[in-house]
């Protein structure tokens, strides 16, 4: 193989082999992505030798396996020629991102260039979103938390939560923030019912009262038109603002004189005092990756995952809603905010305590995925009472916790009630909402 007169991949490779050291490769999230041709060749033969015999390969193991490739050379404290550069390895780690980014680049665009010749523009676009995306994920160095080094920042999360209760933002539900410390960042939290049973009201809830925290946010929709999330919105803020509003006779066009004219007061005088909730249609993880980037939300919540594209182009259910629910946690990690999803429960739903994991349609990845997943639930009776009934079914860092809220849309009230152990009502204390 001919001598490459400048081969970042090959510099990096060679400054690994001679600091022997594979800690390495995790801290500066090396990945075989990075590497094409006889590179990534040598690179999976180090991942390999490391996991059968607990070392980098030495010099002579490597040459032996690869004679023919030319690594780059130094001297050590010796004067002896061995593999290896005078430059540090984070040098050729970023100069090895910057070359797969350009490359990876070039290449998109030669192909969306050969499908603008044949004119199709339109599938042009979805590679664009794609490749975009895929570029974006192989490529974006991931900053590892050192535990001596930044000990402190544990010191700063625990004074936050003994301070604030909470770990990331308000959820709206006091019981539910009891449980899960709020919608933390870098998380896919799920939400799962049966059709409707309340999923897209538990996410406009969500969305209210994080704006009213300050935060702004972002609202995918699949199902809904916008125009039908946007009037749902104002009138929950109207509702949480002055005191009620009764959501059929909005939705009828009938509120009584007071009620008008709050709401009107609202949208007049009020509403451009908030932060304003985004919504789009939520195509792909691709768009809403690139909503993402172009609002910069302090939340995300996307109602009905399971109708979104997968950019992976899977043809079985299944597969194509694990695609997307992975997606989303990359995404969710990537950009370092909460994701807020819903997904269907399939039938095999009780109609006496609703949806477990088990239940959820399409794809139990979801589940797995999921940092936190929780349930909203009515019975006949409940339906009866207004009132539903939400249910922590996977909390990593918390107990799990069923409670009852009022779920009344003549007032628009939807505040926690009581706490529930099994069907019996548990220290039937009204908790009040912060």
């Amino acid at each position: 193989m001919a001598k490459r007169t400048y081969d970042v991949e090959c510099g990096l490779l060679s400054k690994l082999i001679e600091e022997q050291d594979y800690k390495n490769i995790n801290d500066f999230n090396i990945t075989p992505e990075l590497f094409v041709g006889d590179n990534k060749k040598v690179f999976r033969f180090i991942q390999e030798h490391y996991m059968s015999h607990n070392e980098i390969p030495s010099e002579r193991i490597i040459l032996r396996n690869f004679p023919h490739y030319s690594f780059e050379k130094t001297k050590n404290a010796e004067g002896e020629t061995i593999i290896g550069t005078k430059e540090a390895l984070s040098y050729w780690v970023e100069e090895t991102r910057n070359k797969t980014r350009h490359n990876s680049i070039v290449a998109m665009l030669e192909d969306i260039k050969e499908l603008l010749t044949g004119g199709d523009s339109v599938e042009a676009l979805d590679l664009m979103y794609s490749r975009s995306l895929a570029i974006t994920m192989a490529t974006e160095a991931d900053q590892p938390l050192i535990t001596n080094r930044d000990a402190a920042l544990s010191l700063e999360r625990y004074k936050e939560r003994s301070e604030k209760g909470l770990v990331g933002i308000a959820t709206g539900f006091a019981c539910l923030d009891e449980s899960i410390r709020g919608w933390a960042d870098s998380t896919l939290n799920i939400i799962i019912a049966k059709t409707g049973s309340g999923k897209t009201w538990m996410e406009i809830i969500c969305a209210v009262h994080a704006v009213l925290q300050g935060k702004k946010v972002l609202f995918g929709t699949t199902e809904l038109p916008k125009e039908q999330v946007q009037d749902r919105f104002h009138a929950l803020m109207t509702a949480v603002l002055y005191e009620g509003l009764n959501y059929t006779d909005y939705m009828r066009g009938q509120l009584t004189s007071k009620q008008k004219k709050l709401f009107q007061d609202y949208i007049e005088n009020e509403a451009d005092a908030f932060e304003p909730l985004i919504i789009f249609d939520a195509v792909d993880v691709t768009n809403v990756a690139a909503n993402i980037d172009k609002y910069r939300p302090d939340l995300v919540l996307i109602d009905g995952v399971y109708l979104m594209d997968d950019v992976n182009r899977a043809e079985q259910d299944w597969l194509r809603i694990s695609n997307i629910t992975r997606d989303l946690k990359k995404i969710a990690k990537l950009k370092k905010i909460p994701i807020v999803g819903n997904n269907q429960a399939d039938m095999t739903t009780t109609s006496k305590k609703g949806p477990g994991l088990e239940n959820m349609s399409y794809s139990k990845a979801v589940g797995t995925h999921a940092d936190i997943v929780v349930s909203i639930f009515q019975d006949e009776q409940q339906k009866e009472d207004k009132e539903a009934v939400i249910n922590v079914l996977k909390n990593r860092e918390g107990p799990p916790v069923r409670f009852a809220i009022n779920f009344d849309f003549t007032c628009m009230n939807f505040s926690s009630l009581y706490v529930i152990s099994g069907e019996e009502k548990k220290n039937a204390i009204i908790m009040e909402e912060e």
